[in-house]
């Protein structure tokens, strides 16, 4: 959590108000149109998540969208590239391109991936990840990160973020609502010395096999 830690607190210092639009719907249109029902796969990011922030770009005037077709409708600053060659090398190195914005399934879900192959689908990195700006960089490797740890039946990472942070302590947390964690922050998972607790659902892996942070 450590390296995770860091690496959120170096993309809240690069954030800036609008940067999640920007990075998730805007860019992927720079290039041109796009069918609306395929801007998810461009942004790599899940199905319904883009549903709702593709209506917002529209209602705010960034994004026409007619005949099922989604154009830009402003300008964008030309992206800075991050001069950060390690950080560079290792988001060429992973198998999947992720959103350049962490993004996650949905309000409801705080997971990454969700469902996949329903609303969330793994799309393989083509290129290597030079000229991306600082923020796009980090986010690819934090969502790379957090897939991995819900690989692991752990949940999703934000709950352990929360954790962390104590936000749980004066409602439920997902933690709790799931079973990994007792009311006051008492572990019940795997490790905790505590019984495993009944999950839900199974967690659910890529069709294609593609998760882990060292597959990209």
């Amino acid at each position: 959590m450590d390296l995770v830690g860091a690496l959120s607190s170096a993309l809240v210092a690069e954030a800036r108000p609008g940067l999640c639009t920007e990075a998730v719907v805007l860019r992927p249109l720079a290039g041109g149109p796009v069918p609306a029902k395929e801007l998810w796969l461009r942004a790599r990011a899940s199905r319904r998540a883009m549903v709702s922030m593709l209506r917002a770009a529209v209602k705010q005037g960034l994004v026409v969208e007619a005949g099922g077709v989604a154009s830009l409708a402003t300008a964008l600053a030309p992206d800075v590239p991050s001069m950060c060659a390690p950080l560079v090398e290792l988001v060429s190195r992973f198998e999947l391109a992720h959103p350049d914005f962490p993004i996650t399934y949905g309000t409801a879900d705080q997971s990454f991936r969700g469902g996949p192959g329903v609303d969330w689908r793994p799309v393989p990195r083509t290129e290597r990840a030079d000229g991306l700006p600082q923020s796009a960089l980090l986010s690819q490797a934090l969502v790379a990160f957090g897939i991995d740890y819900e690989a692991r039946g752990l949940g999703p990472i934000m709950w352990a973020a929360s954790m962390v942070r104590g936000d749980h302590a004066g409602q439920m947390s997902g933690m709790e609502r799931h079973g990994f964690m007792r009311a006051g922050g008492e572990l019940t998972g795997p490790g905790s010395g505590c019984a495993t607790p009944t999950r839900p659902r199974a967690t659910r892996s890529s069709a294609r096999g593609a998760i882990g942070s060292g597959r990209r």
